[in-house]
């Protein structure tokens, strides 16, 4: 049966409204999972982006509109990093609804309660960004109505999400990326802040944390769809801080399991350590991507730089080629949200903490995690 084409016309501010007022709704059924096509690039590779948090044209209070005149604009120095793979995850941190902060269940105040510009979608999709991970502590910072908004605005503009839901299992549902090979990514969150299990008796929506329980779940799920390759995408940590005891046990949950890469989709808002468990890499956080809040830099000894990552996968063998890590500056203060990609001696500052397993060239803006062959 063909779907009727239903055109949405939105009241933007300007920021966005030069991006879209029309374009038809796509009803999207994910039959418990969400499938894409694969992403291809030259020869014989796929590769994966993906980019932490995500939280632009923030209509409760958006600290960038002295600085940009649109949203579009805090893309300008990072979209070379958006082009190299034709699959880019993010997170999304927050509800995309006109509601305002006085429908945030907890009262938080309007620095730390978002909700962005029901045309942002549409602006995500045009920046090279293909799918968004919604497992994180904003999720509910505008209630239920604000995760339907969310939907909808999300499926108006064909950008599918994962990482939440009214039970365990729709928010354990994997996003499956169909290449020769099946690459399944889970998303999870910390329970902070806003976070809840989802609970289907009052409609409550909510995210999954790390237990042994849900990663089963998820590994299980994974399981179901054919994944060839098992990512946990993970929103945890403390702002500005340090790996965690308990992010590290939660990690080894993860693995044993059986994920194969944990990727921080941050929580900390910072970059954490990378370490090497049973064989299998884990970025505790890759920091933020596109975050339209100044931060705390000045005030914290965590650098001020973020990580998009780049997966690459052998196509023959299915296998990871390489994890490559792409410093970006992200300390709005200085950039004045436009986040820039660093320069070499930037890089070489944050690469040279991450740990013993990062391979850096000083004069290259990337590192590259060391994987010792067994993923090839």
């Amino acid at each position: 049966m063909t779907l009727p084409i239903i055109a949405i016309i939105l009241q933007a501010p300007l920021s966005l409204r030069h991006v879209s007022e029309t374009r038809p709704l796509l009803i999207h059924s994910y039959n418990g999972s969400i499938q894409s096509t694969g992403s291809e690039t030259v020869d014989n590779e796929y590769c994966i982006s993906f980019a932490g948090d995500t939280m632009l044209a923030n209509l409760g209070h958006d600290y960038s509109t002295s600085f940009l005149r649109h949203a579009r604009d805090s893309f300008k120095y990072v979209r070379p990093l958006l082009r190299k793979c034709s699959t880019v995850i993010a997170n999304l941190e927050g509800p995309v609804t006109k509601l305002g902060p006085k429908h945030d269940p907890l009262r938080k105040s309007p620095a730390y309660s978002f909700n962005m510009d029901p045309l942002l979608p549409y602006l995500l999709v045009d920046e090279g960004i293909t799918h968004v991970n919604r497992a994180n502590n904003h999720l509910l910072d505008r209630g239920g109505v604000g995760v339907s908004d969310t939907t909808y605005a999300l499926e108006a503009a064909d950008l599918p999400s994962f990482g939440f839901g009214m039970s365990v299992e729709e928010a354990a549902r994997p996003l499956i990326l169909n290449m020769r090979y099946q690459i399944g990514i889970t998303g999870y969150s910390d329970l902070y802040s806003q976070g809840h299990l989802p609970d289907p008796q009052t409609n409550q929506s909510g995210v999954l944390p790390v237990t042994k329980e849900y990663a089963g779940l998820g590994r299980r799920l994974l399981d179901e769809h054919g994944a060839n390759l098992r990512i946990a995408f993970v929103h945890w940590g403390e702002n500005y801080g340090l790996v965690s005891t308990e992010m590290k046990d939660q990690a080894a949950i993860l693995i044993k399991a059986g994920f194969d890469i944990v990727i921080g989709s941050d929580g900390s808002h910072s970059v954490q350590n990378v370490e090497i468990i049973d064989g299998k890499p884990v970025l505790f956080n890759i920091g933020n991507f596109l975050f339209q809040t100044p931060g705390r830099f000045g005030s914290s000894s965590a650098l001020p730089y973020g990580l998009v990552v780049h997966l690459m996968l052998d196509k023959e063998t299915g296998g990871v080629a390489r994890l490559e890590l792409h410093c970006t500056h992200i300390d709005n203060r200085v950039v004045y949200f436009q986040p820039r990609i660093c320069t070499a001696r930037q890089a070489v500052s944050l690469f040279s903490t991450l740990g013993p397993e990062i391979v850096h060239e000083k004069n290259n803006t990337f590192a590259t995690v060391q994987l010792k062959g067994m993923w090839r």
